[in-house]
């Protein structure tokens, strides 16, 4: 049987200067290999213990914690000022320190902390590069329809039979370059057209040229964000 056999070496008992002699031995001979599983185990805490180490060290390097709960924020793209998802606290991704939520960006310039880091700005420039190339087509497609995802939904809608919603032009305004409707992003009053990519303000419906940060600075400047609408009392109800 596989079992019928004599140990001839024995990498815990024997000597390695022997293994050249008992591989001339004559045949047939059964090499069993066994796996060490103590070092197997440590091998694998180590790997575990090292994968840990890089992702903790990734989080640390490309995040920035709250200066109020402390949860870390990480920035995938954008300015230097952040929002809390936790707790809603308004700060600084440079520097880490808290900002006014009425008024974030008056953190910003006068020698502080730059809106936008030299490295984000660059990469803006290079995307700005890239999409000149987007194909004409297309981009004539886009500057129609705008936004698919309604068109997609009501086509879905004819498709299957159901009735087809109509938009509502609510919280936003129209580009004041190509006449497409765009919607407002939370209070924010910077907007960039989704079909011809031109910056404008939704407070004054004009066109942006240069530095969008400008445009809300200064006397007379729009806020850069809109104060939220006042709250509607209800009528109580007939008795």
């Amino acid at each position: 049987t596989k079992d019928d056999f004599t140990p001839v070496w024995i990498v815990t008992k024997s000597d390695y200067t022997d293994l050249g002699d008992k591989l001339m031995l004559r045949p047939p001979l059964i090499v069993r290999i066994r796996r060490n599983t103590v070092a197997a185990e440590e091998r694998d805490r180590k790997k575990r213990a090292l994968e840990e180490l890089m992702t903790l060290r990734a989080i640390k390097q490309d995040s920035q914690p709250c200066p109020r709960c402390n949860v870390r924020i990480s920035r995938s793209a954008g300015c230097n000022h952040m929002r809390c998802t936790n707790c809603d606290t308004h700060f600084c991704y440079r520097c880490g320190k808290q900002i006014p939520s009425d008024n974030p960006y008056s953190h910003f310039g006068g020698g502080g902390c730059p809106t936008f880091d030299t490295s984000e700005v660059r990469r803006m420039v290079q995307e700005e590069r890239e999409n000149v190339g987007i194909d004409y087509e297309l981009e004539n497609l886009r500057r129609q329809f705008g936004r698919q995802e309604g068109l997609f939904a009501n086509f879905e809608a004819h498709q299957n039979g159901r009735p087809i919603q109509r938009r509502t032009r609510g919280d936003g305004s129209q580009c004041p370059t190509c006449r497409q409707f765009n919607d407002r992003i939370g209070r924010l009053n910077h907007a960039r057209c989704h079909a011809c990519r031109s910056s404008f303000c939704h407070h004054c419906r004009k066109k942006i040229v240069g530095v969008v940060n400008a445009h809300y600075r200064g006397e007379g400047a729009c806020p850069q964000h809109e104060a939220d609408p006042p709250a509607v009392a209800a009528a109580p109800a007939a008795a």
